[in-house]
């Protein structure tokens, strides 16, 4: 009996590998052949956190194009138009919320992350007077008094040794969005520790890769029996974090007494269009989606700028020569002054695709009728997604694209001829179309802001332990990044 059993099993797996690899829709694509006929590959990689760094070997070898699951394929984008295609408006395609790509939204309440089409709209249409031109100006006073903050701190902790300025980053990005999203400080500078709730978001991205697989292979039950009640409750602890910080918050509105705030509850209360209401459970969920997505991000890329201009003083150089010949005085540096600076904005561009501070793919499900992607025909139903690290790494791309050089985003002209076919429009840090990044004008002024101030007040210098392999790092959904050692040497600023 049990050989017949092992026997039906034997002819099962090999039937759904001959199936997998030969008749099943996507058999004609490129790509790894263990990938295709398994989960397992992509998850093992995951788990690990060598994922982007695998898929982008794997594109080097098998093109824009191939598949890498059973029915999921990644997609290194060689233009803009993959980009609208996959995730524009013509119709959208479904994002996919499960399986292989970001966990799924779980039970209860989705945030604007994993709403359907309809919930997203309203959701976005809620939100976006919080990120309005209007709310940045609003804004601004609040960013430079953490600008300002971040910088005395530096200044105060510089003759101690040297520090890891990441965790300065963190605890001034984590403080900004906390005042947007919440209405109130983390308090990290004022500590120059983490709070429990964004420490607790730090070390759990890393869980994220485990839950992934745990859902994929249908073992979620089995999981759940064998955590401990107090664990359970811990998490759930944590996750209800943002309903409390937003019921006090509203609680403020009940008494009258937020009108002062400049957050994402006061715009929501602004914005009288019925048809853009949202829940508090909604607006709890979606509070604590910003205060996670919009600051880690930027104090990731805060720490890639500050090690890749390091690590090629040319660059250093001539990027403090613009910034302190530009802002003779700290009051200069104002929200409309900081973009406009043309060797900084180079910078920014070739950090962002050297480094994408947000590496995860974004996959999304093929509508009826199927879509032809890079040359490839794909099925209704197949997930794909855009892998950011890949498509900006990709020599059919960028010439030379191991190289950080600023000098490839001058205009025609102005750049090495050998930069002319580079297919910069890829690169699209914020992703694209209509589920693209709703902070991405706060971010792009925030990152600006503190970096120029850097720049300006403090002379930089890598430490030994940190001039070597720092962007050697896995992801767990986001990078999984080391401490970074630096030398700070104020200058005297007016």
């Amino acid at each position: 009996m049990l050989r017949i059993d092992v026997l039906k099993l034997l002819v099962s797996l090999l039937t759904w590998i001959i199936y997998t690899l030969f008749l099943h829709p996507l058999a004609r694509l490129p790509g790894p052949k263990l990938w295709a006929i398994s989960q397992f590959p992509w998850h093992w990689n995951s788990i690990n956190g060598r994922l982007a760094l695998r898929l982008d070997d794997l594109h080097a070898q098998y093109g824009p194009i191939m598949r890498i699951c059973p029915n999921e394929v990644s997609c290194a984008a060689t233009s803009r138009e993959t980009w609208k295609l996959i995730h524009g408006h013509r119709p959208e395609m479904t994002k996919w919320n499960g399986g292989t790509g970001l966990p799924g939204p779980g039970k209860g309440v989705r945030d604007i992350s994993n709403a359907d089409e309809e919930n997203h709209a309203r959701m976005r249409k809620a939100m976006n007077p919080a990120f309005s031109d209007r709310a940045l100006r609003d804004q601004e006073g609040m960013l430079k008094l953490y600008v300002e903050k971040l910088m005395t701190k530096l200044r105060e902790t510089a003759g101690d040794g040297p520090l890891n300025i990441m965790n300065f980053f963190n605890w001034t990005t984590f403080d900004v969005i906390g005042e947007l999203a919440f209405g109130e400080s983390f308090e990290g500078l004022d500590k120059l520790h983490f709070h429990p709730w964004v420490a607790g978001f730090l070390d759990n991205a890393r869980a994220i890769t485990f839950e992934n697989a745990i859902v994929s292979f249908n073992l979620s039950s089995i999981v759940e029996a064998f955590i401990p009640k107090r664990l359970k409750e811990a998490r759930a602890n944590f996750f209800n974090f943002g309903d409390r910080k937003i019921e006090v918050r509203l609680a403020l509105e009940d008494k009258g007494e937020g009108k002062d705030k400049k957050d994402l509850v006061r715009y929501m209360m602004l914005n009288v269009d019925s048809s853009a209401e949202m829940s508090r459970r909604e607006l709890a969920k979606n509070a604590s989606l910003v205060a996670f997505a919009g600051s880690e991000t930027s104090g990731t890329f805060c720490s890639g700028f500050v090690y890749l201009i390091l690590k090629h003083p040319e660059v250093y150089q001539k990027l403090c020569d613009e910034v302190r010949s530009t802002f003779p005085k700290k009051e200069d540096v104002t929200i409309l002054a900081v973009p406009v600076l043309k060797y900084l904005n180079c910078v920014v561009q070739e950090v962002f695709r050297v480094y994408p501070p947000a590496p995860a793919t974004l996959p999304r499900v093929v509508p009826a009728g199927g879509e032809s992607i890079e040359g490839h025909w794909i099925p209704q139903g197949t997930v794909i997604g855009i892998n950011q690290f890949s498509t900006n790494q990709a020599a059919r791309n960028f010439h030379n694209p191991k190289r950080f050089d600023p000098s490839r985003w001058l205009p025609e002209g102005e750049r090495f001829t050998e930069y002319d076919d580079d297919k910069r429009s890829v690169v699209q840090p914020f992703s694209a179309g209509p589920r693209n990044c709703l902070g991405q004008n706060l971010a792009n002024v925030e990152i600006r802001l503190i970096l120029c101030r850097l720049l300006m007040e403090f002379d930089m210098e890598l430490t030994e332990e940190s001039n070597e392999h720092w962007l050697d790092q896995k992801v767990y959904v986001v990078w999984e990044k080391k401490p970074l050692m630096v030398k700070l040497r104020p200058r005297n600023v007016n």
